[in-house]
């Protein structure tokens, strides 16, 4: 039933967040003109490719975590924060570049920042080790909040 029960919580969490991520995808290939506004008047960019590592590990994390979460009965709480986590990070790909809104989805990644700290604090209680696994998801969203004022 342990073998089940893990299996089930790790394709719900893969389900979410590849929705997530294809959908962010789609947002973000409708923003080409900002992209390119970005790395144009912006120093401090890397290349694109290296966004596309990131972002996979980002994702890559999102499910590990949500895995464990949602698989332990006693962190099962956490998991409506991870949702909350996926919902903004939809609306920033939403705002920001599909409607051009840029200070609305900087306030955003703001809020995501705030959610992924009140998720490793609730590790740091809870577990020995899975808020390790936070510590490059805020550098990312960090470096997104001062990309998204460059």
């Amino acid at each position: 039933m342990k073998t089940y029960k893990s299996f089930l919580s790790f394709t719900l969490s893969l389900g979410l967040v590849f929705v997530v991520a294809y959908l962010s995808g789609y947002f973000l290939d409708q923003g080409k003109e900002i992209i390119s506004a970005l790395y144009t008047t912006s120093k401090g960019i890397p290349e694109r490719n290296i966004f596309v590592w990131v972002w996979s590990t980002v994702y890559v994390i999102m499910v590990i975590q949500m895995t464990v979460t949602l698989a332990n009965r006693c962190l099962r709480r956490g998991y409506k924060v991870w949702v909350l986590v996926l919902i903004t990070n939809l609306l920033f790909t939403l705002t920001y570049f599909h409607l051009k809104l840029t200070y609305l989805g900087s306030s955003i990644i703001l809020l995501q920042i705030i959610l992924l700290i009140i998720l490793a604090s609730f590790y740091i209680r809870n577990t020995r080790y899975l808020w390790i696994l936070s510590i490059p998801m805020l550098a990312t969203y960090g470096y997104s909040f001062v990309l998204s004022f460059m």
